[in-house]
């Protein structure tokens, strides 16, 4: 068996292996009922099987075809990881301490850093615009009640502290890190 496309191919393992993951979990998890009277599980079912379908279908067509040298998978960027995923757990810890506007301009800022094309003043206007189109959309628009503005130091959650402190330590490591190697390819 010869890999083609790596990229087809190792999507579709993923999407295989979350849509088995979650046709079994709903299968094991939740009541399917009847064909008269469908459980709660049987969509996550139905939908964990389709995302499997198109998985192996994806997973088959990269093993057709000829090879292509563009479709390779280079070494795995760990940082855009870390960033992406640090960003949402961020924005879940530091919402109640930072409030919506401080904590959607961070969020912004962490995740542009992914970003193989950083630049600061795009990020900076992105989270500025993020910032009042949220407060547009989830305050104005929808009147949800979420906190604005941080909240008083006093009144922030020992684990909130711990992260806003690691993501924004980790944040300008990998800032540092990328500007001096930027600076030693030059």
């Amino acid at each position: 068996m010869i890999i083609k496309n790596e990229q087809d191919f190792y999507s579709g393992l993923m999407f295989m292996a979350f849509g088995g993951f979650f046709a079994v979990y709903s299968y094991i998890k939740y009541d399917m009922g009847d064909l008269m009277r469908l459980g709660p599980g049987f969509f996550p079912l139905a939908l964990g099987l389709l995302l499997f379908v198109i998985g192996a279908i994806v997973g088959l067509q990269g093993l057709r075809g000829e090879a292509n040298p563009e479709t390779r998978i280079g070494k795995f960027d760990w940082d855009i990881l870390i960033l992406i995923i640090g960003s949402v757990l961020f924005f879940a810890f530091a919402l109640k301490a930072l409030g919506l506007m401080l904590t959607i301009i961070c969020v912004c800022l962490l995740s542009s850093l992914a970003s193989h094309d950083f630049s600061f003043r795009a990020a900076i206007a992105i989270a500025i615009f993020m910032a009042i189109f949220s407060w547009l959309v989830f305050i104005e628009g929808l009147g949800m009640v979420l906190q604005m503005w941080p909240s008083p130091p006093s009144e922030w959650s020992f684990v909130a502290i711990a992260f806003i402190v690691c993501a924004l330590t980790l944040a300008a490591f990998l800032l540092f890190r990328r500007t001096r190697n930027e600076s030693v390819n030059i």
